[in-house]
Parts: C-alpha cells; sequence; structure tokens
C-alpha cells in the first residue's frame, strides 16, 4: 500500500496531492487542486468538523495531530467508503509562520470488508 499525501492551506484548501492520494481516492489531480476540503464530496459532512477541528489544532498549537476519520472513494464508478489514518504536521514558511498542514496516510478498512484491497 503506497502513502497518501495533500497539503492544504489555512484556507483547508488543497495545494498538493501524490499520485498515491490520487490513486486511493479515485480522482484527478487537477479536479483536486484548490478545493476547499470541507465541502468536497471525499469528506462525508459527519466527518467535517472533527476533520476542520483537527487541522485547527494543528496550525494553533504547531504540533503533529495522528487521527483517523472516514472518507469516500470512487473506483470503477463505484463509490466506497473507507477508514483512513493520518498524522498531519504544520507547514512553516521560511518566517517560521505556520502556513498550512501536510498530511501522510493510509486507508486501513472500509465498508465492504474492513480491510483495503489494494
Amino acid at each position: 500500500m503506497s502513502w497518501i499525501e495533500c497539503r492544504i492551506n489555512k484556507k483547508l484548501n488543497l495545494t498538493r496531492v501524490n499520485a498515491g492520494y490520487c490513486k486511493a481516492f479515485g480522482a484527478n489531480k487537477l479536479d483536486l487542486m484548490d478545493v476547499n476540503i470541507m465541502d468536497h464530496p471525499l469528506v462525508p459532512k459527519e466527518e467535517r468538523s472533527k476533520i476542520f477541528g483537527l487541522l485547527e489544532f494543528c496550525m494553533r498549537h504547531k504540533t503533529t495531530v495522528i487521527n483517523s476519520n472516514w472518507a469516500y472513494r470512487k473506483i470503477n464508478g463505484m463509490e466506497q467508503r473507507v477508514l483512513t489514518r493520518w498524522r498531519n504536521e504544520p507547514v512553516r514558511d521560511y518566517r517560521n509562520n505556520i502556513v498550512g498542514v501536510h498530511g501522510y496516510g493510509q486507508i486501513i478498512g472500509g465498508d465492504n470488508d474492513g480491510k483495503n484491497k489494494d
């Protein structure tokens, strides 16, 4: 299983995703860039406030946050709900100001059988 990675800015817009992220969620990189993750269909509505709180905490306290959350992905045209685990780290600019969050993660399970089939 490859790592999935993304970077978001302080407005919670995606600014970078790796090929593993695109493959894991069945999404095109160009369709993901500059999308606010709180509005994206990959993020279930019931998870959004939890994710927002964790990312805000990460940036405000300049600390790493490890969390798990549900997400949706499309594989062969079918939507699947998967459980993801993330390590979110604050991103700093050259002046040491927090400018966003970089997340590293993996899909650790799914609704269908509780395990990843990739």
